[in-house]
């Protein structure tokens, strides 16, 4: 099958919608994924199903707000023959060298972290291509002639998700090119402010093959900067796996419980938002108030992740470096629907 040829006059049709323009037309609005009967099978292999795993953010148009101009169209499509993981297919619409308009594509299979790589690194997946381009094809108006389309001279793509689901590094041969977000993101719908508000805690049971609602619920509210005892942050060990940046990131109170108890942080450079618990390590205190905090690795740890505007999925583990310790397939999967 030539991929890159079949993909290509798909890719044109597309390709507007990667512009990463402020005059980008808002679509309708995306639902929460909540679907599913109230039974569901159990999982295979313990595994579970897509929409309770870390995940993309459902969103078609990327780009990278500090390269406004330019962007990405990410397509999923079926499985190719033989395979049983999604294909999918980017296409760049970008500049060259004498800064004239210029596009790339690169399409392949779905590559998802492991989970112990997930917990580790906050990678979610990837897919990666060989760079092809487009040449000497027709204009909008003139008879259509198909293109030449052979590889670039940029190697290899590579699209890594990471993060909140809202966060992708682009590399071309192994070198960092740009760091894209959802183009809602970057213009209407930012992180920080979707995640304000109360979230609906829905469960699906792995070995029940249950969904269900708990009546649990967290709201989020945001602070206006981290509580001043979390400038004294220390570590017990060298086992902490995360400790929050006070730099470039946006805090939230949990309104169930005070923040010497939890705090979650949307850390912006590396798009992760972390919920942070304080309860196994060592307060510092003067005078009966804390003023500082030594964690522990076995203070809690929650990864959250954006599937779209209204739905995030949610994993709890220890805040720890030993991936011996880490947690494995999860038999139940958490996710959160935005009242």
């Amino acid at each position: 099958m030539d991929i890159k040829n079949k993909m290509c006059g798909y890719m044109i049709r597309v390709m507007v919608t990667c512009l990463g323009l402020s005059v980008l037309a808002a679509g309708p609005s995306v639902q929460a994924q909540v679907s599913e009967p109230e039974s569901a099978p159990t999982w295979p292999s313990g595994s579970p199903p897509e929409g309770w795993r870390p995940g993309i953010y459902n969103s078609s148009s990327w780009f990278d707000p500090a390269r406004s101009g330019s962007g990405w169209a990410l397509s999923r499509l079926p499985s190719l023959p033989g395979e049983s993981v999604p294909f999918y297919a980017g296409t760049v619409y970008t500049y060259d060298t004498d800064g004239r308009p210029y596009w790339l594509l690169m399409s392949g299979n779905w590559q998802p972290a492991s989970w112990q790589t997930f917990f580790a690194t906050n990678e979610i997946g990837r897919f990666s291509g060989t760079l092809v381009d487009g040449r000497s094809g027709a204009c909008p108006v003139c008879a259509y002639g198909p293109p030449v389309v052979e590889p670039s001279p940029y190697g290899v793509g590579t699209v890594v998700f990471k993060g909140n689901g809202a966060h992708a590094e682009v590399l071309m041969d192994g070198v960092l090119s740009e760091t894209i977000r959802p183009s809602e993101v970057n213009l209407w719908k930012s992180v920080e402010d979707l995640l304000v508000g109360r979230w609906r805690f829905q469960t699906y049971d792995g070995m029940a093959g249950q969904i269900y609602f708990n009546g649990l619920n967290e709201t989020l509210e945001r602070l206006a900067a981290p509580p001043a005892w979390m400038g004294n942050l220390q570590t017990l060990n060298g086992d902490v796996l995360r400790v929050p940046s006070l730099e470039n990131s946006v805090f939230y109170r949990y309104a169930e419980i005070p923040p010497t108890q939890g705090v979650v942080v949307f850390d912006k450079t590396d798009g992760t938002i972390l919920g942070y618990r304080f309860t196994q390590g060592q307060e510092i205190t003067e005078s009966g108030q804390r003023v500082g905090y030594r964690m522990s690795e076995n203070d809690g740890l929650i990864r959250y992740v954006l599937l779209d505007d209204r739905t995030m999925v949610r994993f709890e583990a220890r805040n720890t470096r030993d991936v011996l310790t880490a947690p494995g397939i999860p038999t139940q999967a958490t996710r959160l629907i935005k009242d």
